[in-house]
């Protein structure tokens, strides 16, 4: 706060994951909000490719970041991994070849970190409390942000770097 006092720094009173983000959005009077978690860090010049969807096209809903992770492995070979973890079993999606797509831009169906538009993501009401304690309420908005007609896209030339989870 004291280096960036431009920046706001919303300190949500109860961690509600992504569900925390509501009360903030509901406060804020931009029309393009960025969600990064504590654990991010972003390139020097990662939110100028965010921003340039909404203004190219009025139905972008969200722009997510190419992300980056420290020190994970992500995939190994040419054969999916999955994992339990937390109880959750989740999958690696990475396939032969997969590497062709992550330098272009396209449609996507998940942003954990990027930007959003906000009127939007009030006018769906947000992330739903009913995913808590924190496992596809993400998935659950951008669904229903694809039934509205909304779009959202992925675009590599905004970097991120999450620690994340072990």
């Amino acid at each position: 706060k004291e280096k960036f006092s431009s920046v706001i720094v919303y300190d949500a009173p109860q961690n509600k994951v992504y569900c925390s983000y509501n009360e903030f959005f509901r406060r804020s009077d931009d029309d393009i909000v960025v969600i990064l978690n504590s654990d991010i860090k972003v390139d020097i010049d990662f939110l100028d490719p965010l921003l340039e969807h909404f203004i190219e096209d009025p139905d972008i809903f969200f722009v997510s970041s190419r992300m980056y992770y420290f020190d994970r492995v992500t995939y190994q070979g040419d054969r999916a991994k999955a994992r339990n973890h937390f109880g959750i079993i989740s999958a690696c999606t990475r396939y032969k070849k997969y590497e062709a797509f992550i330098e272009k831009t396209g449609p996507t169906f998940s942003a954990g970190n990027g930007a959003f538009d906000r009127k939007k993501f009030l006018s769906l009401s947000g992330f739903d409390e009913i995913y808590l304690p924190g496992r596809y309420e993400d998935v659950d908005l951008y669904f229903r942000a694809w039934k509205s007609g909304y779009k959202g896209v992925y675009e590599p030339k905004s970097i991120i770097y999450h620690k994340g989870y072990e």
